[in-house]
């Protein structure tokens, strides 16, 4: 394997800080596998759904400090022009194309999406209301407005099996397949979004997830949580139409159940002791995972250079032919917790 053609990364997340802690787990596990498979890793940050403020706002800066540190970065808001050129190739290949439809929308533009297409969207977003629709944030009744707008085209020849780890959510994909196969998803808003593509907003969603396709490297591992499993059945058709290579790492929202004060309780460590934290509370053959109290404990329990040992055992390189297959298997590994802890003595 021609380890300069890889890359990791995770799927671009808006900026927080320390106080946000739980969501740091794609970025922690995104860099394991970096770590573990000595490849390039990139961190992907979306900073365009902050349409009043495009910076990162000290979020490298607070990542650096706990380090938590990337090769590369991509951030949307830098990737403008280059997305917009895809955006056009599929304009030209009438993969992206413009066409009148009758749309549902509301003041507040959380409903914005076709009449026809209602069965598809998550209902708690709207409630039917005497034939009315009724949006559930800004609870006014919704419009029906005729308009041009633009639609990707979902179409088989581009549609391919999902590469994912693990495998139960292979069924979802299928279904997403049996919904959209042949059909078209409204890829523009009426609202004002800051990206513009000839006289269209587009949608925010939409625009990053090309992001794969403005990487130099043709296989890509992506990490990402399965809260975003059709964001990932999107990528994943816009990547191969641009000839990527993607393999999809999903693991569970790790849920905090146990109310653990992250920030305080895994921040007074040092960062070996976050990271072995998010990754030993993270169940990947699972679709629900939790932190647990009884995890600091035994961490705590170990000293520094316990936890240094623990950690370069994980990301010991190891031999492999293929890569899927190997990553299949190491992720099983990482299920066993307590043999390791207990292997490690110090």
């Amino acid at each position: 394997m021609k380890k300069d053609n890889y890359v990791v990364t995770n799927f671009p997340i808006a900026p927080f800080t320390k106080e946000k802690t739980a969501r740091l787990t794609s970025i922690i596990l995104s860099k394991l596998i970096s770590e573990k498979l000595k490849i390039k890793n990139i961190l992907s940050i979306n900073l365009l759904h902050s349409f009043k403020n495009k910076k990162t706002n000290g979020f490298i800066k607070f990542l650096n400090e706990i380090q938590l540190t990337f090769d590369d970065y991509f951030i949307d808001n830098d990737n403008i022009n280059i997305i917009i050129e895809k955006i056009q190739r599929l304009y030209d290949e009438k993969i992206i194309i413009e066409k009148s439809e009758t749309i549902i929308q509301c003041d507040c533009g959380l409903i914005d999406f076709p009449k026809k297409a209602l069965k598809y969207y998550n209902n708690k977003l709207f409630k039917k209301i005497n034939n009315k629709y009724i949006c559930t944030k800004c609870k006014k009744g919704c419009q029906e407005k005729k308009e041009k707008r633009l639609f990707l085209k979902i179409s088989p020849r581009y549609i391919k099996k999902i590469k994912c780890i693990p495998q139960l959510y292979n069924n979802n994909f299928q279904q997403f397949n049996e919904y959209y196969s042949k059909q078209e998803l409204l890829i523009s808003k009426s609202r004002k979004t800051g990206v513009m593509f000839k006289d269209y907003n587009l949608d925010i969603d939409f625009f990053w997830s090309l992001f794969l396709t403005t990487f130099n490297e043709e296989n890509i591992i992506a990490v990402i949580c399965n809260k975003h499993l059709f964001n990932i059945y999107i990528v994943d058709y816009l990547a191969h139409i641009f000839h990527k290579k993607v393999i999809y790492l999903i693991h569970p929202y790790i849920e905090n159940k146990e109310n653990i004060v992250l920030e305080k309780e895994v921040f007074k460590y040092d960062h070996l002791f976050m990271k072995l934290y998010f990754i030993y509370n993270n169940k990947w053959f699972s679709s629900e995972s939790s932190f647990n109290k009884g995890m600091l404990k035994y961490l705590a329990k170990k000293r520094k250079i316990g936890r240094e040992k623990l950690y370069n055992k994980i990301i010991q390189e190891e031999e492999y032919i293929d890569i899927y297959e190997f990553l299949n298997e190491y992720l099983k590994k990482q299920l066993i917790f307590q043999k390791d802890i207990y292997k490690i003595k110090t």
